[in-house]
């Protein structure tokens, strides 16, 4: 029953899916005390700042309401305005990074960093699919060995922090590289279970994979890593509408249980390469966690919506889903937690980026983002 509920939102959203590309103006406190030099983006549509926008994919969404309150307009991101990384951007002092299809990133515009995200993307590189092109994670790991490894190298690369020198192997071990995807894998594990019967086989096959591609971004120049576990996907509000509609303020306790599993065997992962990888470190983000913790007291944070997506109708704003330029859109956008019936508000992921970049990640050194780059 749960395979057939994500299979009718694969359908629909083939049929009625868009997406888009971004730049913004829109603030997000700004800090400039960490010696960052650039941040390298890899992920899906959690991340994606308008990669697909050209592809012939249904993943995509360059059309109102979304970024309804970027001041440019639309952009390509799946939500309301800033997403994650364009918030830890702006914290680092570095600013929107580029999105890698946009035609401008090449040359002196790379030296920031470059987002190869990608909606629709997964570790496994048949994940979704069925939703048309996409940059696999795969496929992101080669754009930047392949055209932007070389463009950095053919640049006289200077340190941002004291304008010095630098060569490229020390521009990168002192740049972020953010991983942040594994979501769209399990929406089509729950899609094509026939495929995949046997859960545990399907967490150890990502696993494996997942392994690899953080070692080929080692091997290729990444020191220094933030990689994200995986949210609560069974409180998302098509989630909740699909496997627990009789009792709609309650999350998807199965496939909770089933994301919990994966993220116990990343973070298993994350400790095994911190010890193999010598001067890598790979600081593991517990959004699961943080996700519970703000949406179980979320009057705390300025929320008044924690089920409900902002974009939409019908029950939870998610039996119409936000995926056509007429999709209603509430008013009070900072008051939701969800901005579509998939991904979260601007004021959510300025939440989850805070704490990235300041919080309390891990009991061991180095615990956020700040203190990867702080001065010795």
């Amino acid at each position: 029953m749960e395979a057939l509920g994500w299979y009718v939102v694969v359908l629909l959203t083939i049929n009625r899916f868009r997406e888009a590309s971004t730049t913004t103006t829109t603030t997000t406190t700004t800090t400039s005390s960490v010696a960052v030099e650039a941040m390298f983006v890899f992920g899906d549509s959690l991340s994606d700042p308008g990669n697909n926008n050209a592809l012939l994919t249904i993943a995509k969404g360059n059309f109102l309401p979304q970024g309804i309150d970027f001041p440019g307009g639309v952009t390509g991101r799946f939500c309301n305005g800033l997403i994650g990384p364009d918030h830890l951007g702006n914290m680092l002092g570095l600013g929107l990074i580029p999105a890698f299809q946009n035609p401008n990133t090449k040359g002196s515009n790379i030296l920031k960093g470059v987002n190869y995200a990608s909606s629709a993307a997964g570790i496994l590189n048949d994940s979704l699919a069925i939703l048309g092109e996409r940059w696999t994670f795969d496929q992101q790991i080669e754009q930047f060995a392949t055209k932007t490894l070389p463009d950095l190298r053919s640049q006289a690369l200077r340190s941002k922090h004291g304008n010095k020198e630098l060569t490229l192997d020390v521009f990168l071990a002192n740049s972020l590289f953010y991983s942040n995807i594994g979501s769209n894998d399990f929406i089509d594990y729950a899609v094509a279970t026939y495929k995949y019967p046997d859960a545990s086989a399907y967490i150890d096959l990502t696993m494996i994979q997942h392994r690899r591609q953080l070692k080929d971004l080692y091997q290729l120049g990444g020191r220094k890593f933030l990689v994200f576990g995986l949210a609560p996907l069974g409180c998302l509000p098509i989630a909740i509408l699909l496997f627990n509609k009789h009792a709609p303020t309650d999350c998807s306790d199965k496939l909770n249980q089933i994301i919990l599993r994966w993220n116990a065997k990343f973070v298993e992962l994350i400790q095994q390469l911190n010890h193999e990888l010598h001067g890598a470190y790979f600081l593991y983000f517990d959004v699961y966690s943080e996700f519970l913790r703000v949406t179980n007291d979320p009057s705390r944070y300025g929320f008044k919506q924690v089920r409900n997506a902002c974009c939409g109708a019908g029950l939870l704003n998610s039996e119409y889903m936000c995926l056509t330029p007429t999709a209603p859109v509430c008013a009070n956008r900072s008051e939701y937690v969800f901005w579509d019936s998939f991904h979260a508000t601007e004021a959510m992921y300025r939440i989850l980026a805070r704490q990235a970049f300041d919080g309390t990640l891990q009991a061991t050194f180095p615990r956020n983002v700040q203190q990867f780059f702080q001065p010795m």
